[in-house]
């Protein structure tokens, strides 16, 4: 049997799709969104339908930028994109993964925080009482530290490594964690 080029071609575009939409659902499923409790099925349907949506928003918005806003095209496509980047993050974090404001990746609570917060100003105020001026670190001109304010900063750092252990931190008194890199 005699299959023109462009119907093969066809076929494999539509595959192609097919799986990019497949891959993109299982890698935003168990790496972005992992902890939504909602059946995986509900999850894939309602990705696909965003997925579709999304698809013709793509074209919406490349048409708004190029003929409306006259955007040089390929300066339209990187703006549309990035605009929908966003669009469906939220998107799919709210409708597709039925995840709220609330939830987080590492689980983390406001309670959580806030014993940090805690025990880091116990700390300082305890240090208050028995706190030793010869320990006073010179940063620069009317730039002072002492070892409260590290130890204070480390607790936090090391309290935030737990609930967040994934992320980086910029910090004043230059406490590393695992993830930091130079800037």
């Amino acid at each position: 049997m005699y299959y023109p080029l462009y119907l093969i071609t066809i076929h494999f575009h539509w595959l192609y799709l097919l799986l990019g939409v497949v891959v993109n659902f299982v890698i935003t499923r168990y790496i972005v969104f992992h902890e939504s409790v909602s059946s995986p099925l509900k999850q894939f349907v309602r990705f696909v339908s965003v997925a579709i949506i999304g698809f013709f928003a793509n074209l919406f918005m490349l048409d708004i930028f190029i003929r409306s806003l006259n955007f040089y095209p390929p300066v339209a496509r990187i703006a549309a994109a990035l605009s929908l980047f966003f669009a469906s993050f939220f998107v799919h974090k709210f409708f597709s993964f039925s995840l709220s404001l609330r939830h987080h990746a590492a689980g983390a609570s406001s309670e959580t925080s806030n014993e940090l917060s805690k025990q880091a100003g116990d700390f300082i105020r305890q240090e208050r009482k028995t706190f030793n001026a010869d320990k006073i670190e010179y940063k620069g001109l009317n730039d002072l530290v002492s070892y409260v304010d590290k130890t204070a900063e480390r607790i936090i750092v090391t309290g935030l490594e737990k609930i967040l252990p994934e992320a980086g931190f910029i910090t004043e008194e230059q406490t590393k964690n695992k993830n930091s890199r130079p800037l």
